[in-house]
């Protein structure tokens, strides 16, 4: 029982919780100006809680990446799966971030947010999935070494 409450786990528990709060929070905000039209007040308070929040869900991502430990858990397969990450951090950094309002218009920036939504509800559990999956093959291998050696 005590592993379960170990402080490596709590750690990585408030990473992800920060990770996910944040990305529901601007997801939801963003699909809703989507859909609905920007209904949002603009106010120099808001642009300040949403950096905020994008700072946070960019932070917790790279803590996330690196609580992951690419390199021991997913070895030769680790690669694509960070270029894919990558990528990912990119996107984010492009569209939470004041760097895209400035090139573009508002109704733009916001078709882009929300595509990008889109595309980060299909690439994260697929991203997700290739990670689990190798870290466990790796899991097993190592296992099935350690019992041929004994």
């Amino acid at each position: 029982m005590s592993e379960f409450f170990s402080q490596d786990l709590a750690i990585k528990y408030t990473v992800r919780f920060c990770h996910m709060f944040t990305v529901c929070a601007l997801s939801g905000k963003s699909i809703f100006e989507y859909l609905y039209g920007d209904f949002t007040n603009n106010s120099k308070a808001e642009g300040i809680f949403c950096g905020i929040l994008g700072l946070i869900l960019i932070l917790s991502g790279l803590i996330n990446t690196f609580l992951q430990k690419p390199k021991e858990n997913l070895k030769e397969h680790k690669d694509l799966w960070l270029r894919i990450l990558y990528a990912k951090f990119l996107i984010t950094c492009l569209v939470c971030t004041p760097i895209l309002r400035l090139l573009v218009s508002r109704e733009t920036h916001i078709a882009l947010q929300f595509y990008s939504i889109l595309i980060m509800i299909i690439v994260s559990p697929l991203l997700r999935f290739y990670r689990e999956y190798y870290t466990n093959l790796n899991k097993q291998t190592r296992y099935e070494n350690m019992e041929i050696v004994h």
